[in-house]
């Protein structure tokens, strides 16, 4: 997109110069609350996606974020007001998700959002500076892709170009980077989010995965691939508190859904279970 934003009460007027008053007439050419019209955003360089939010549409661009607003039926013609929120700009232009309650997006070195404060003002605030800034400095590309799991609540980000996902559990606030081995020979990959299901697709064999809870294969892009998660201590900076660990609780997702039989103890349709070992530096 171009540095302006242009409106209109009918998409298919999207393109031309629609008002109902004649803006060359010297007895009633005044501007109509529902008359289109065009909107200088100065200052955006490249506005590369726009988002409805609330009553109004976020605007992003390559050096920031405008926020494009009214009352609250929403902005017309002749009530509107664009505010600037923030110059931490888009990066990934397909990165632009809509959680619900704000929006996320990739920017230059880390991932946004944009929130409503308890006073109703949209902000801006960096999620992972903080937390995981030295994953995204091997992760972050204008490539990547977002897709919304809205029934558990888990946002994808993926790199095509790299295989690399990264996926934040909104309920815990845990980002668990993962990374898929180029074992089918593909080169890119990106996903589609479909209600309960994220589909996984490549540009050689379609889709190859899914991430349906309902699975009971268990098998990683169709082939019986191992993965791990090995824990780190926090130490939150302090060497001198690394403590070995004690003991662990494995906490799982119920898959059982009925008893079988029984011998000596109860027999389960699909059991839970899990390999610990032990691993030193």
């Amino acid at each position: 997109f171009p540095s302006h934003d242009k409106f209109s009460e009918d998409i298919n007027n999207v393109g031309r110069c629609y008002q109902s008053n004649d803006p060359t007439s010297d007895q009633m050419s005044d501007l109509l609350d529902t008359d289109g019209g065009e909107l200088i955003v100065n200052g955006a360089e490249n506005i590369r996606s726009m988002v409805q939010y609330r009553s109004g549409i976020l605007l992003f661009a390559r050096n920031g974020v405008w926020y494009l607003s009214g009352p609250d039926t929403g902005f017309t013609a002749t009530s509107y007001s664009l505010t600037k929120l923030t110059s931490n700009g888009l990066y990934a232009p397909l990165s632009v998700v809509d959680i619900g309650g704000f929006v996320m997006y990739v920017g230059d070195s880390a991932i946004h959002r944009i929130v409503t404060n308890d006073q109703g003002n949209l902000f801006e605030e960096d999620i992972t500076t903080s937390s995981i800034q030295s994953y995204m400095d091997t992760f972050n590309s204008t490539g990547i892709r977002t897709v919304y799991d809205k029934v558990d609540k888990l946002v994808w980000f993926i790199n095509p170009s790299t295989r690399q996902l990264l996926q934040l559990d909104l309920r815990s606030q845990a980002w668990y980077p993962q990374l898929i081995a180029d074992k089918a020979g593909y080169s890119t990959l990106t996903a589609v989010s479909l209600d309960r299901e994220v589909l996984f697709v490549t540009n050689v064999s379609g889709i190859i995965a899914s991430t349906k809870p309902d699975s009971r294969t268990f098998l990683d892009w169709d082939v019986d691939y191992p993965a791990y998660m090995m824990p780190w201590p926090e130490s939150l900076g302090k060497f001198s508190h690394v403590k070995a660990i004690q003991g662990m609780t494995a906490v799982f997702q119920k898959t059982e859904t009925q008893i079988t039989g029984y011998t000596d103890q109860y027999v389960f349709d699909y059991p839970s279970s899990c390999i610990f070992q032990a691993r030193w530096d």
